[in-house]
């Protein structure tokens, strides 16, 4: 019994089968990359008290680092 090759039909279904994978496996890689460097929403982010870590003065809280000057 002989294997007979694949139709014309067959190939075309075969290779729209190849390019709808290929488009979809696209477009889900560009959905995570698109998720994945999303900024931050600045409205819920809160800057640090003085005692928690990641505190700077130069960039939160009044700005001014180290004992204040005596009068």
């Amino acid at each position: 019994m002989r294997i007979s090759p694949l139709d014309r039909h067959d190939r075309r279904f075969l290779w729209a089968l190849l390019i709808v994978v290929v488009a979809a496996l696209l477009a889900v890689a560009t959905a995570a990359s698109i998720l994945a460097i999303a900024p931050a929403n600045p409205a819920t982010t809160t800057a640090p008290d003085e005692d928690e870590p990641g505190f700077d003065c130069r960039i939160h809280g009044n700005r001014i680092c180290g004992p204040t000057p005596a009068p």
